[in-house]
């Protein structure tokens, strides 16, 4: 997100020399722009290529991904542009569309963050009422909600701010000039979400670690009675009605699928609580250093220097670099669409279909 702060960056000669450091930090800038653009398509792919990944969790992935890719095409290649040469070379209309997608796309990011932690929240606070009202359906019209919210709350600010102080050959919002929204954006767009994902977040961790635990003591309790009970009823089966084996078998049959359907379950749920715990812990690391910043800012928008503001921009933008590297991490699903999206040559798909067998 473009906070710049009230700085005007005006074009001179030594701007335009490109000298080591510059090429450099092209170099480095340009490839986590590509790298991000790259890694949140393979996403979209491999949602799209597999089967078992197109479920109502992974829509909100989906949409992440959307937004990631989004930020990386708009915001992070103007951005490096901006960084590299010192200066907006784009005119003022790109510079509107790129403040425009620079706050506009971490709204919605920040957005479907919340979506994802409520998510998880209602899941494990209501599992009844979640397993009868949640589907796709819901999943869509709530993604679709945050894309109508974003339009409405930021798109009159910008252009209203366009208007009043667009000038050639500069790039900025300034803070001080918009003090209406700067209280906005800090409220709704990083310490409100912040705090919400952190308490779904920590309330979703407490719930799962309690579950765990009594999960243990339940299969050890479950596996001695159930050694017991076996014992006893194949002696009474055998000392009194022979016939009955078949039912004792399709009892014992029938206990072990509702276990096996409750463990797989289970791990399910666990691999969407990492997945979540990934998401969150990159947000909140990356993030936080921008959220301080930015409140300085606000109160004494002189006094963080241009360097640091340039440091918290990029970790802010990394948020989106690292997302897929966190669903690989987190989702073997992901992981073997990765791994088979990837492989180019034939022996290698077959290596990569022979692995996941």
């Amino acid at each position: 997100m473009n906070t710049s702060s009230a700085i005007t960056i005006s074009v001179n000669e030594t701007d335009t020399q490109f000298t080591w450091e510059k090429i450099l930090s092209a170099s480095i800038l340009y490839s986590i722009t590509l790298i991000t653009i790259a890694g949140n398509i393979l996403v979209l792919i491999a949602v799209k290529m597999e089967r078992k990944l197109q479920t109502s969790f992974n829509y909100y992935i989906v949409n992440l991904a959307i937004t990631d890719a989004a930020v990386a095409a708009t915001a992070m290649s103007f951005k490096a542009t901006h960084t590299v040469l010192g200066y907006w070379p784009f005119g003022e209309f790109l510079c509107g569309v790129w403040i425009f997608f620079d706050y506009g796309m971490t709204f919605v990011s920040v957005f479907t963050l919340i979506l994802i932690s409520v998510d998880r929240f209602w899941c494990v606070a209501w599992s009844v009422h979640y397993k009868h009202h949640h589907s796709k359906k819901k999943c869509i019209i709530s993604i679709v909600a945050v894309w109508l919210f974003m339009l409405v709350l930021w798109v009159p600010p910008c252009l209203l701010d366009r208007i009043r102080n667009s000038e050639p050959d500069d790039c900025f919002w300034d803070p001080s000039l918009n003090m209406e929204l700067v209280f906005i954006v800090a409220t709704l767009g990083h310490h409100g979400p912040c705090c919400m994902m952190i308490f779904c977040y920590t309330y979703v961790f407490i719930f799962m670690r309690k579950r765990a635990s009594f999960t243990d003591k339940s299969r050890r309790s479950a596996v001695d009675a159930s050694n017991v009970q076996t014992e006893i009823s194949v002696a009474c089966v055998s000392a009194e009605v022979p016939s009955n084996n078949n039912e004792l078998d399709d009892s014992i049959n029938s206990s072990r699928d509702i276990r096996i359907i409750r463990e797989s379950r289970a791990v399910k749920e666990r691999r969407i609580f990492l997945t979540l715990s990934c998401i969150i812990v990159a947000y909140v690391i990356l993030w936080t250093p921008f959220h301080i910043i930015f409140d300085i800012a606000i109160a004494e928008p002189l006094l963080i220097p241009t360097w640091i503001w340039e440091v918290a921009f990029w970790m802010t933008y990394f948020n989106s670099t690292v997302n897929p590297f966190m669903y690989a991490f987190s989702s073997p699903d992901f992981k073997a669409a990765f791994k088979r999206i990837l492989c180019i040559h034939k022996v290698q798909c077959n290596c990569c279909s022979t692995e996941e067998d």
